[in-house]
């Protein structure tokens, strides 16, 4: 169960790369190494001409922060 109406995590924004395909089981991006499968898939709608994030460096936080989210990126000030 993930917690919803909290930071989870920080992390650093690599990439975006547009979904091409997909199925419930695998998803194919323009990049043609870069796929999305297994448990990725349960955290975002990978429709095609979606885009796929690429993270780097995620840090989980000991405790989960309660924050009003937003719609597209956004940054935090807390």
């Amino acid at each position: 169960e993930i917690p919803v109406g909290m930071i989870v995590a920080k992390c650093n924004l690599v990439d975006c790369i547009k979904v091409k395909a997909s199925n419930s089981n695998i998803v194919y991006t323009d990049v043609p190494r870069v796929i999305v499968e297994g448990k990725e898939l349960i955290f975002g709608d990978y429709s095609p001409s979606r885009y796929a994030w690429i993270l780097d460096n995620i840090e989980p936080l000991r405790e989960p922060v309660p924050a009003k989210g937003q719609l597209s990126l956004w940054e935090y000030k807390g």
